[in-house]
């Protein structure tokens, strides 16, 4: 982690940066949040000891830091590491969905109005 500095009123401040995983920004460290995403493959509640414990997929594993503006959009953790296939193939599975869905409901209208 890198560590900048700045300049204040009351003299020179030095705080760490880490890079935000999503959009690849440099911002302090205690703006940022730290996330962990993936599979679960298994799953502890210590709750009684205050800890719960998770083990992921390794090769599903993401570890990384989030600026405040992807933070707010978890959606796009990690956005820059897909490629235009697969942003492409996300959006045609989300509208076939959505059209599964739509035809679904319809039919079942169908069938409840006289």
């Amino acid at each position: 982690m890198p560590r900048r500095s700045a300049e204040t009123a009351f003299g020179e401040v030095e705080y760490d940066t880490v890079t935000c995983t999503s959009c690849e920004n440099e911002v302090a460290k205690t703006d940022a949040k730290r996330f962990v995403v993936g599979d679960v493959v298994e799953y502890r509640d210590w709750s009684s000891l205050g800890k719960i414990e998770y083990n992921f997929d390794p090769d599903t594993l993401r570890k990384g830091w989030a600026c405040p503006y992807c933070a707010s959009d978890p959606v796009k953790y990690p956005v820059n590491k897909m490629t235009a296939g697969q942003l492409a193939a996300s959006a045609v599975s989300i509208g076939f969905g959505l059209l599964v869905v739509g035809w679904v409901m319809g039919m079942f209208l169908l069938q409840v109005m006289p």
